[in-house]
């Protein structure tokens, strides 16, 4: 079984009308509790809704029990790359005034309760998009809205937590849209939009087989950008 990229965007809200009426972003289960995918549908009792709260059932587990009602967007799932393919999620949630990132993993039976990938700043932090190596270690790219214009970023999951963020674009790019590729373990490729058409940078990171959260400063000084 190959590892799936699911990612909910926006563009599937055109597709609600032809969906059922209740909003779900869920982990399905087999008869013995494993998992063996995702649920996605959208609701329009209300109008568009990009998921909407539901209760657990013998076969589904919600990924956000309280749905779109604070305002989350649509989150991006990918899958594990190793035995189970169990997915992580991340997706921007309202944090008083603007949009943080915020986490679950799937651990075997539920989500892990939902987790800030950073902390706090003034800003969005948008469209998250992951990619797994061949481990099973989720690497990040997104951007921000910061004041001088649209910045991306990058991070990589250690062993409970995400690394303090790097940023890749340069202080004179605005930018957004960001998506990212992996061609190895240590090497990303990170491409973005800006005013004047895609960009793209190619980050290398160490090797990745002793990550621990306490390796956080090490790792983030070794990995080089070009």
């Amino acid at each position: 079984m190959k590892p799936r990229n699911l990612i909910i965007g926006f563009a599937l809200i055109a597709l609600a009308v032809s969906l059922p009426a209740l909003g779900e972003v869920s982990a399905r289960l087999n008869e013995d509790g494993d998992y063996v995918g995702m649920t996605f549908r959208i609701g329009v009792t209300n109008g568009y809704r990009i998921w909407a709260s539901a209760a657990p059932t013998f076969n589904r587990r919600p990924l956000n029990p309280t749905g779109d009602l604070l305002g989350d967007l649509s989150p991006t799932v990918v899958e594990s790359t190793v035995d189970g393919h169990w997915p992580v999620a991340v997706w921007s949630h309202p944090n008083g005034g603007d949009y943080d990132l915020v986490f679950s993993r799937w651990t075997g039976r539920s989500w892990t309760p939902m987790s800030f990938v950073e902390q706090d700043n003034p800003y969005n932090d948008l469209d998250p998009r992951i990619s797994m190596n061949s481990e099973g270690r989720p690497y990040m790219a997104w951007y921000r809205t910061e004041a001088t214009g649209g910045v991306v970023y990058f991070s990589i999951f250690l062993q409970s937590r995400w690394m303090t963020p790097i940023r890749v674009t340069g202080t004179s790019v605005d930018a957004s849209s960001p998506q990212l590729v992996l061609s190895s373990d240590t090497r990303a490729v990170v491409t973005y939009m800006t005013p004047t058409g895609a960009q793209s940078r190619i980050l290398t990171i160490p090797n990745t087989d002793s990550i621990t959260d306490d390796i956080d400063p090490k790792i983030r000084t070794q990995i080089t950008i070009n």
